[in-house]
């Protein structure tokens, strides 16, 4: 028998309310010291069962408090908190040290917690007002405020852990950026989640959020159908029936947590199955494969030369499959891939296939007790869909449309793959053979040589011919700021004005590091809102994008042109929503596909 401590309501709202003023009372807090970043240190203080007042023991039967170390900084030592004190026009990106820019934004989330404390305090006094009068400027946007400056401080620190960051591994670069960001969210979900908040904002009525703009309207509408999706009464506390559903809603929700976890875990640490190694020694083997992914699978001193190494614990895998012919190593990777955590494991503590069944059971359970038909009617009712019945509609269509032309193509994959690549199919291939073969085929099939195709788009002019069709496209220039007013990283940093052409309206600045230089981390092409229009605070729209180019006249290979487009994407934050929609489409429509389509290389390059 647990043995617990009960505690009276009145006890443990002030408990709660006392520590949740100095963001102490959260179970996984992850913060950091100023020397080892990806490190949280958690200190174990009181671990209590908690009882409900009608003696029902809480979903969350056992926690800890949580003593942060919390950084001590604030407007006057920390730049960054000076700079949303006092709603600076840009960031201090260049005097501010990583430290500062890391302890500053996790102080200002903590903060957060302070401010959510002292809203509750506030709505829970007009709750208790019968004629109160409930609006979206009371309930909701002293929140949005604290949020917005949070995604601000998340967007400065990640520019800056991008651009000027003490050297580290990239394991434990991602492990202090998702730290921080960990905290945000979590942060985020207990504003949503939290029942003052719904029960307040289900007070608004109509004649008010009929007042209100149209994206105001939808983020209620949004919060209610998230709520309805996970079983949130209103009210609960002044009903007893409704209070001991919920609780057993909760304990759903924190049933399929920990399963969640589990099965990542089982995922990530089978011992047979998780790090999987092969090596590659013949450079025939990996003739096809981009020069910036051959460096990255080589072991040696000369990328050339090899040998090369793939593994199942990164993207090293899939790189192999897509353009190396080396089968058997090929074979060994994806069969230890999908067989993780499955029947195949010799430990029935990583078989995932018990923590699937419960998953399934939770949820089942979950959508059956707050009123959906089952699981799939639950998961449905928010999205576009709408229901199983049409879903099953859609995907037979689909079906029907697409099976003949798959059995068309996988006969001529089997033909190039006997004819071209030697490999005796017998009417099948492998799935890790399909990968490659898929690709091959139809580069042979349309004469493209991706490896050629790459002199064809140098990369420093490519990106400013595509900042050419955007200007174009959206209506918009880009005027680049000459003056050193305005901080940057580094002197190759260039920043540029956004104006549309037509009206000539001011749209914000457009900050980009696009070359390598050391301190900096090489994680591709990244892009980012950095921060959004404010008119009451006087503050305009920032947009960073950073590359890691060598060198101007680097070569692009598709799928590293695919990924810078998919980046300038954000470019249509400045344009209107339509024209939005159109530059998705264009950008996305990488050449590759103009080629399948019978463009010739000439075409191609005149789009660019």
């Amino acid at each position: 028998m647990q043995v617990g401590l009960s505690i009276s309501s009145c006890v443990r709202r002030c408990i709660g309310i006392s520590f949740r003023r100095f963001s102490l009372f959260k179970p996984h807090c992850e913060l950091v010291g100023r020397r080892c970043l990806h490190i949280s240190a958690q200190h174990r203080a009181i671990n209590w069962i908690v009882l409900n007042d009608d003696g029902y023991q809480s979903p969350h039967s056992a926690f800890y408090i949580v003593l942060p170390n919390v950084p001590d900084e604030n407007p006057q030592n920390n730049v960054l908190l000076e700079s949303l004190e006092y709603n600076s026009d840009w960031p201090p990106i260049s005097s501010g040290l990583p430290d500062e820019f890391y302890q500053g934004t996790v102080k200002y989330i903590l903060e957060m917690s302070a401010t959510l404390a002292e809203h509750v305090d506030f709505l829970e006094e007009e709750l208790k007002q019968k004629d109160a009068l409930f609006t979206f400027d009371k309930v909701l946007s002293p929140l949005l405020k604290d949020e917005g400056n949070g995604y601000f401080a998340l967007s400065s620190v990640q520019l800056k852990m991008l651009t000027d960051w003490p050297e580290c591994s990239l394991t434990d670069w991602k492990k202090d950026f998702e730290a921080i960001e960990k905290l945000l969210v979590n942060e985020m979900s207990d504003r949503a989640q939290h029942q003052i908040i719904v029960d307040s904002v289900r007070r608004i009525p109509e004649s008010e959020l009929a007042k209100i703009g149209p994206w105001q309207r939808r983020l209620v509408e949004l919060l209610k159908l998230e709520w309805d999706m996970i079983g949130l009464q209103p009210d609960p506390r002044n009903n007893n029936f409704h209070a001991k559903e919920q609780n057993w809603t909760k304990g759903l929700l924190h049933e399929a947590r920990t399963h969640g976890k589990r099965y990542l875990t089982s995922l990530l640490l089978d011992p047979r199955y998780a790090n999987v190694q092969v090596m590659i020694k013949d450079r025939n083997q990996l003739k096809y494969v981009p020069p910036k992914i051959l460096k990255k699978l080589s072991v040696g001193n000369d990328p050339e030369k090899g040998p090369w190494k793939a593994s199942t614990d990164d993207s090293s895998m899939f790189d192999l499959l897509k353009y190396s012919n080396a089968r058997e190593q090929k074979k060994e990777l994806w069969d230890s891939w999908i067989a993780r955590s499955s029947f195949a494991s010799n430990d029935h503590l990583f078989n995932n296939s018990l923590t699937i069944e419960e998953l399934r059971s939770i949820y089942e359970r979950l959508s059956q007790h707050i009123g959906f038909r089952s699981t799939a009617h639950h998961q449905l009712s928010t999205k576009m869909i709408g229901n199983p019945e049409t879903l099953r509609d859609f995907i037979a269509g689909l079906y029907h449309r697409l099976r003949p032309v798959l059995i068309e193509r996988y006969g001529q994959w089997c033909k190039y793959a006997e004819k071209e690549e030697g490999i005796e199919t017998f009417g099948q291939l492998r799935t890790s053979d399909l990968f490659y073969i898929c690709r091959r085929e139809a580069e042979h099939f349309h004469g493209v040589d991706t490896l050629d195709l790459m002199n064809h788009f140098p990369v420093w002019p490519t990106f400013e011919k595509i900042l050419t069709v955007i200007q174009f496209v959206l209506g918009i220039e880009f005027k680049e700021i000459l003056d050193d007013s305005l901080e940057r990283c580094h002197p190759s940093v260039r920043i540029y004005e956004v104006t549309d052409k037509t009206t000539n309206e001011y749209l914000g600045r457009f900050y980009l590091d696009a070359f390598a230089r050391d301190g900096k981390v090489d994680k591709g092409w990244i892009a980012n809102i950095w921060r959004l229009k404010d008119e009451n605070k006087g503050l305009d729209k920032l947009v960073w994008l950073v590359g890691n180019i060598k060198e101007e006249d680097e070569l692009l290979h598709y799928e590293e042109l695919e990924d810078l487009l998919e980046n300038v994407r954000i470019f249509s934050n400045f344009g209107t929503a339509a024209s939005g929609g159109v530059i998705s489409v264009l950008l996305t429509f990488h050449y590759s596909s103009l080629f399948y389509m019978g463009c010739s290389i000439e075409e191609v390059y005149k789009l660019f």
